[in-house]
């Protein structure tokens, strides 16, 4: 921060909780990151281009060639998930997560892998309710002010990759 009443503000914050430093990921941990990162953005493409299909105004040409790179960018996309798949294999401790993710019902392949990605190893949360704040599905209540009965929320403070990859699960 700049602003120097915040930042003595975080000062006493950290002088008064001591709160843990922040690590970061293992390389490999952070390839998985980037490898994830991409998977998802090559399937949000193929998605924007499914979406073009519909359109009334496509000539056959303009279709063909749509369909065409629809095809590309999920062959892209299953191919870079197989690379993630190939590394969570390599390191033992990320494929024992993921074998553990797997066996809670509901959770896939691909959601594991994100989830691996994504959040901090376990050790690094200091309880379910702090991972849960990190993914942003903390509820969120509205005790003060005039609209005290609005419904409880998610926070949607957090990892909105996690949010994404935890909805349907």
């Amino acid at each position: 921060k700049t602003d120097p009443a915040d930042a003595r503000a975080i000062a006493v914050f950290c002088r008064d909780r001591r709160p843990r430093p922040w690590v970061p990921p293992a390389p490999e941990v952070r390839q998985l990151q980037a490898l994830v990162r991409r998977r998802d953005d090559l399937r949000a493409m193929a998605a924007a281009e499914k979406n073009r299909l519909a359109s009334p105004a496509l000539t056959p040409a303009a279709r063909k060639s749509v369909a065409r790179v629809v095809r590309l960018l999920s062959r892209e996309a299953d191919r870079v998930q197989a690379e993630a798949d190939e590394l969570v294999a390599a390191e033992p401790r990320l494929a024992a997560d993921r074998e553990l993710l797997e066996s809670v019902k509901g959770v896939g392949r691909q959601t594991a892998t994100t989830i691996l990605a994504e959040l901090p190893p376990v050790d690094q949360l200091p309880s379910a309710e702090s991972a849960a704040a990190y993914c942003g599905l903390a509820p969120s209540e509205f005790t003060s002010g005039k609209s005290v009965k609005r419904h409880t929320r998610l926070s949607k403070a957090g990892n909105a990759r996690l949010r994404t990859a935890l909805y349907l699960p």
